[in-house]
């Protein structure tokens, strides 16, 4: 009997903003937004897009563009900075 190995590769794309007053990073893996703001509160939106991710990173204002269309539009789960993995 041969022995299978099977590996799953996730997409995971990150997003740091330097200049912003209000998100510190952001990392989009399948479905899964994760944002860090600069007070340190980190929130997690489920179901989003790739193409949302990107125009999110894109966007002229990432906090504009994060207030205008992904808060309250998504499932939002607070993260607790401890249990992070």
């Amino acid at each position: 009997m041969k022995n299978i190995t099977t590996q799953t590769v996730k997409t995971v794309i990150q997003k740091v903003w330097e200049e912003s007053s209000l998100l510190s990073s952001a990392e989009w893996c399948e479905g899964d937004l994760t944002i860090q703001f600069k007070g340190g509160q980190i929130y997690k939106y489920s179901e989003v897009s790739l193409d949302e991710f990107n125009n999110f990173s894109d966007a002229e204002s990432g906090g504009k563009y994060f207030s205008a269309e992904i808060r309250g539009k998504y499932e939002t789960e607070k993260i607790d900075e401890d249990t992070e993995e």
